[in-house]
């Protein structure tokens, strides 16, 4: 059967449903996806500036400042002295980086529910598939 929906509307969906389950999860511990993306950037870089983490997320500098406030009242980020004094570098705090990982692993069983019905062979040529699509995508906003 012909599907009736294009990649990117097909992709998009999947997105917006996963998104929207695994909020649900996150609002049981007190954050949200926004603030998920923020702490998963700072365990992936373990020490890394309010740009680094801008940069990533493809998103403004006042939105990171607003999560990193947020992230810090609830204790999970730590910030690290540096030479520059406009520069903030935070990584992970103790408690952020238990919080972190419990919500990781409840988070990928999410995924993993969603994904046993599916040949493995067939997902492996998907992620495939979205890893050129994303080397892709991040080629052409490199070259503007």
């Amino acid at each position: 059967m012909q599907s009736i929906y294009s990649f990117r509307t097909l992709l998009l969906k999947s997105a917006r449903l996963l998104t929207e389950q695994i909020n649900e999860y996150l609002h049981t511990q007190q954050l949200n996806y926004s603030l998920w993306q923020v702490l998963f950037v700072i365990d992936q870089y373990q020490q890394c500036t309010l740009i680094d983490i801008a940069q990533q997320l493809h998103i403004s500098q006042p939105a990171i400042s607003k999560r990193i406030f947020e992230l810090e009242q609830k204790q999970c980020i730590t910030f690290i002295p540096s030479n520059n004094r406009r520069e903030k570098i935070v990584s992970l705090s103790p408690h952020g980086i238990k919080l972190f990982e419990y919500c990781k692993q409840q988070i990928d069983t999410i995924e993993k529910t969603h994904l046993t019905q599916i040949d493995p062979d067939a997902l492996n040529l998907t992620k495939q598939v979205l890893q050129v699509f994303l080397k892709n995508l991040q080629d052409q906003e490199s070259a503007q």
